[in-house]
């Protein structure tokens, strides 16, 4: 019996352009064990007639009654699925078209391997809020080789803020088998997503829980950003973006800033340290711990003030006089609106300048969406 696959795509109302493309790239694989799950989160009746419209028993489709916080969603979503290997993708998102040969390719390989990741591209939608991104995209292909690494010396890393948290296993976007899935949701109290951001918190939860992951030396996903995406709202403090914290749950929403990636980081390591008895390192390498505070705080005047309070208030309880001494001269360096706005300024020219060497997808391949965008870009396609 071949692995079975299962697709699960979280969405709401108002998202159903994006929708059809993410459909569309699940639909289109070249792989018989595979399925889709759409949930519809709120019960929007336009999400409900356009999965009705694709009339295809591959698709499995779940409602609920009314919207749910983003994390309480997932875990409903998660608790329908019932294949061997499961994935969550945004409905903005698409799957390349030999995403799901691949992961079974290397399932089959290293069958004791119970997550497979790759090299996720990006893609900003023609909507997108920032004229300069729109319809831009990174995607590097590979030779799609296999290699296996050790998950604890990453964790380690990211603890110690020298390795970036997309290098850890991930659920969303990756590869993960049920096995794992389930012996997370037996050592979390029955849920996978304890905190506000999902995704980061699985991709902690899944290099705490496991030994190994593989990564396979090729994109087979692209994730798609556009004006209707969550985690552009929640960034630009949109008013779709402010209703993003409406009915969390209390035991979910961090002790500190929710509007910072660094402390949100901070915060979700020590829930999963509590969690999985594992070994706290204090030899953070500040320069990067502040520096990435430094830059979310500059780059969101509406909440500059809360993620550096918050930045004092953690040094001052969990590190020694030192460390504390310097948060409080960096939250007071920051805290001058002209140190601030020049910051912000140069930071934004620097991403400029990173944006124009990605390729725009309409001039260079003639595409202005997702899945057209992965179709381009497939095996054996000349981009």
């Amino acid at each position: 019996m071949p692995i079975s696959f299962e697709i699960i795509i979280p969405t709401l109302g108002g998202r159903e352009r994006y929708l059809a493309d993410a459909l569309r790239s699940c639909l289109a694989q070249d792989y018989k064990a595979v399925s889709i799950l759409v949930s519809n989160n709120g019960a929007s009746s336009e999400v409900r007639d356009l999965v009705a419209s694709f009339s295809d028993k591959r698709i499995r489709y779940v409602e609920t009654a009314h919207t749910l916080p983003m994390p309480v969603h997932w875990d409903f979503a998660l608790r329908h699925s019932e294949a061997d290997v499961v994935s969550i993708i945004g409905d903005d998102d698409s799957l390349m078209p030999h995403a799901i040969q691949a992961a079974a390719a290397a399932f089959a390989r290293e069958p004791q391997l119970e997550c497979i990741t790759h090299r996720p591209g990006q893609y900003y939608w023609p909507d997108y809020p920032v004229k300069e991104y729109q319809n831009r995209f990174s995607v590097s292909r590979g030779a799609g080789k296999l290699a296996i690494h050790r998950t604890k010396p990453l964790l380690d890393n990211v603890a110690r803020f020298t390795e970036w948290y997309g290098r850890l296993p991930f659920l969303y976007h990756g590869f993960v088998r049920k096995s794992a899935v389930e012996r997370i949701r037996n050592a979390q109290g029955g849920r996978i997503f304890l905190r506000v951001a999902p995704d980061v918190y699985s991709d902690l939860a899944l290099a705490a829980s496991l030994d190994t992951f593989g990564i396979i030396d090729d994109c087979l996903t692209i994730g798609g950003q556009g004006a209707s995406s969550t985690g552009v709202n929640y960034a630009m403090n949109s008013e779709i973006g402010r209703r993003f914290m409406v009915d969390m749950p209390e035991d979910l929403i961090p002790k500190i800033s929710h509007h910072s990636i660094g402390l949100h980081l901070y915060e979700y390591l020590e829930k999963i340290r509590e969690i999985y008895s594992l070994r706290r390192s204090r030899s953070i390498a500040w320069r990067r711990f502040f520096g990435l505070i430094a830059r979310e705080a500059v780059q969101k005047p509406a909440h500059r003030k809360e993620i550096l309070d918050d930045l004092v208030k953690l040094c001052g309880i969990e590190y020694s006089a030192p460390i504390a001494l310097l948060s409080k001269v960096v939250a007071a360096i920051l805290d001058a609106d002209w140190v601030a706005t020049g910051l912000a300024g140069a930071l934004k020219s620097r991403e400029q300048a990173v944006m124009r060497q990605w390729r725009n997808a309409a001039t260079a391949l003639d595409v202005h969406s997702v899945w057209a965008l992965a179709q381009r870009l497939g095996p054996g396609k000349a981009a």
